[in-house]
């Protein structure tokens, strides 16, 4: 046995040696000419917990461990393509904890940069509806267009180059074909595609098409993806687990977390796969990000440090993977060497020189060429464009000129009529029996013609009955718009007149008119109009006593129409200003009974302090002229204007009305679809007949208390008023009161 064993033991000295020569060398034997391993790092999805990634790669420079492939999937995919394409960790860091995610996955711009014609009543509508005059109707393949989110991409990665091999470091994205289900791994063409078809979320944003096929998030069939960094040649993998727990069954009671339970089925199955195929001498790193969830964009920060811990917790396991600072110096110099990243844009072009005469180019985009543009203010800017003229596409691409680099902007239009279908609802009930809803339906062409022409059409139905069409003819294409607009109106409404808080009579007030209005938007500041109209108002009498005298008053009036709005929202708004004054002056030249002159003019000023708001709001209304046979009164009453008197209550031809609103934002959760509001009013205000009558000693003091909800129906608003005098009503209203 001694001497068998005395024959054989070169031979296991041999096979050891070669054995040893096999396995990976890292540190000083790398830096003695041995062959150091390859190390492949795998960034899987998971939304918002992908910062952690950012954490991870910062540890990984700091103990000069060296990246030699990275592949990605969704988050990761985003986070890893920008360091290949050579974004330092550090800038990653900045970009992606200063973004404001929550806009990027938007579809629209905030309500302040829309131009003015694009603000009205958005928040009264349910459901909108397009319809293409050739296509007709085709549902939309996403909840979001994400189109936002491809500008960003687009901006992050100019200058990457198509061969993601020829990277600073090798990259791939992972995708899924919806289609048939397949893998699809993306090592060439367009980054800013490629990431963005990678984290295209099935049913939330629109499918990415590339190469013919049409690809969406990569999570469902590799959210970790080890054999596709394994494949382009790495000895080593670092593979960095975000993902998302399951989770636990108290936690899946609402129709959304089981949906999102079923999809964390298929990610964590093969996620999981993945992990099995882990070698020894891999390392998986899987930060605690605890209640950070994939939608918590506004924790990116919280994120990076999570991910940072968790890497230095791994720093015994990550040694083996260093080198010396020196060697990875080198490496990383002769990395980004290759890297064609652009830091400063120069200039901006666009491929139809129209546009660049107009307006569609914000002036603010221009101030800015002075200086290095930022990645994210050149998404937005492109994002503004694209929104505010209404195109069907928008796109930019790198160029040089005179040596120095600039994009040039790519605009498609919408080539033919465009139908649009608007839902909404209205409803206000004092809990005393008097109840009024209103259904909204808004219907208009767009795109009529080159100057983009519309006719719209508004029809309400309930207790105000609303029919009003009219022709919005532009004479130029910037935003400081001029432009022509006839129209007609039939307005009738129905409205309790009282004696005591008693109902005497309810009354039916109609108003026929059509004009003319010659006028300028302001951009997205607001609107001026000049015209002149005729028609009819009528009072009817349908229940009770009469209180107003039944009669037809002809008019025909000038008019005069101004409106400053930078308000940001009509629900519950923080910031902005809004001044709406009209002034009619009836004559008898234009068919008017007798000649008159009246204003209404509302003022509105929110100021935000942190969570909390006060909100000004007065309103004038005041038939100027003395006149007799003018019987269209104002009215006022009701929650926020008198809360506490039933809707329009009081009536008189002259108003006066201020008050101040303080609302705080009592939860940030989805509350039927938004943020809860607490709040308190007071007011003060009255009516009069005659304007010698006005008087600041017959102002009715009142008050509320209200909870809001900006909900998937609209504004909802729940209050209790009271009114000096004794009056007091509960309310529940939905709609934009503001």
């Amino acid at each position: 046995m001694m001497k068998l064993w005395s024959c054989q033991w070169p031979w296991f000295f041999i096979i050891g040696f070669l054995a040893a020569l096999s396995l990976p060398l890292t540190g000083a034997a790398a830096e003695q000419g041995k062959p150091r391993p390859k190390i492949g790092l795998v960034l899987s999805g998971g939304g918002a917990r992908g910062a952690a990634h950012i954490g991870v790669l910062q540890v990984l420079e700091e103990q000069h461990i060296p990246v030699d492939y990275i592949a990605g999937t969704s988050m990761g995919s985003i986070i890893g393509g920008l360091y290949a394409m050579g974004t330092p960790a550090e800038d990653i860091e900045k970009l992606t904890t200063k973004i404001d995610w929550e806009a990027i996955f938007s579809d629209s711009i905030p309500r302040q940069k829309q131009y003015y014609r694009r603000k009205g009543g958005k928040e009264n509508y349910l459901l909108r509806v397009d319809v293409d005059s050739q296509k007709g109707l085709t549902l939309p393949p996403g909840l979001l267009t994400g189109k936002k989110l491809d500008l960003t991409l687009r901006s992050l990665s100019l200058g990457a180059g198509s061969d993601f091999d020829q990277f600073p470091i090798p990259y791939r994205a992972v995708a899924a074909d919806i289609e048939n289900g397949e893998m699809v791994v993306l090592s060439k063409g367009d980054l800013a595609d490629s990431m963005r078809a990678s984290m295209a979320i099935p049913g939330a944003f629109y499918p990415v098409e590339i190469d013919g096929r049409l690809l969406v998030d990569g999570g469902v069939v590799r959210n970790l993806p080890v054999d596709v960094v394994r494949a382009m040649g790495a000895d080593v993998v670092i593979a960095i687990n975000i993902g998302t727990p399951l989770s636990k069954r108290e936690e899946l009671d609402t129709f959304f977390a089981i949906a999102g339970q079923t999809n964390g089925f298929l990610i964590n199955r093969n996620t999981h796969a993945q992990i099995r195929t882990l070698k020894d001498g891999d390392l998986l790193i899987t930060p605690d990000l605890g209640d950070i969830t994939t939608a918590s964009f506004t924790r990116m920060a919280d994120a990076v440090q999570v991910g940072r811990k968790a890497a230095r917790e791994a720093a015994a396991e990550l040694s083996r993977y260093a080198v010396s600072e020196d060697l990875y110096q080198e490496i990383r110099a002769r990395q980004l060497k290759r890297s064609t990243r652009v830091g400063e844009i120069y200039f901006v072009d666009a491929k139809q020189e129209k546009f660049l005469k107009t307006a569609f180019l914000p002036g603010r985009l221009k101030e800015t060429l002075d200086k290095p543009l930022e990645p994210d203010v050149l998404a937005g800017e492109v994002f503004e464009i694209y929104n505010r003229a209404e195109f069907k596409d928008i796109d930019f691409r790198l160029i040089e000129r005179d040596g120095k680099p600039g994009i040039e902007l790519d605009p498609v239009e919408k080539a033919n009529v465009q139908h649009h279908f608007e839902l909404g609802l209205q409803l206000n009930n004092d809990m005393k029996g008097n109840t009024s809803y209103d259904i909204l339906i808004d219907y208009y062409l767009s795109q009529i013609n080159y100057l983009d022409a519309e006719w719209k059409n508004t029809f309400r139905l309930g207790n105000q009955r609303q029919v009003f069409t009219e022709f919005y003819q532009p004479l130029n294409t910037s935003g400081w718009r001029y432009f022509l607009a006839p129209y007609l109106r039939y307005d009738s409404v129905s409205v309790f007149l009282f004696e005591d808080s008693d109902k005497r009579a309810e009354y039916r007030i109609i108003e026929r008119t059509g004009g003319l209005d010659l006028g300028l938007q302001l951009k997205e500041y607001g609107e001026v109009r000049l015209g002149a109209l005729k028609g009819e108002f009528r009072n009817k009498l349908d229940v009770g006593e009469q209180t107003l005298p039944e009669n037809t008053f002809d008019n025909g009036a000038y008019k005069a129409a101004f409106v400053i709005d930078r308000i940001d929202n009509t629900s519950f708004p923080r910031s902005g200003v809004l001044l709406n004054s009209i002034f009619l002056a009836g004559r008898t030249s234009l068919g008017a009974d007798e000649k008159y002159n009246l204003v209404k003019t509302t003022f509105l000023k929110p100021i935000a302090l942190d969570r909390s708001t006060l909100l000004f709001k007065a309103r004038w209304d005041s038939v100027l002229s003395s006149v007799q046979e003018f019987n269209n009164p104002f009215f006022l009453g009701g929650l926020f204007d008198l809360s506490g008197l039933a809707p329009n209550q009081l009536h008189g031809r002259q108003l006066v009305f201020g008050e101040v609103i303080c609302f705080f934002k009592l939860l940030k959760r989805k509350v039927f679809g938004n943020d809860l509001y607490v709040g308190a009013t007071y007011e003060a205000g009255n009516v009069w007949d005659r304007r010698s009558d006005v008087s600041s000693r017959d102002l009715i003091k009142a008050g509320s208390l209200f909870l809001g909800a900006d909900s998937i129906i609209g504004p909802v608003y729940l209050g209790f008023g009271h009114a000096e005098g004794g009056d007091n009503a509960a309310y529940l209203y939905i709609g934009a009161l503001f």
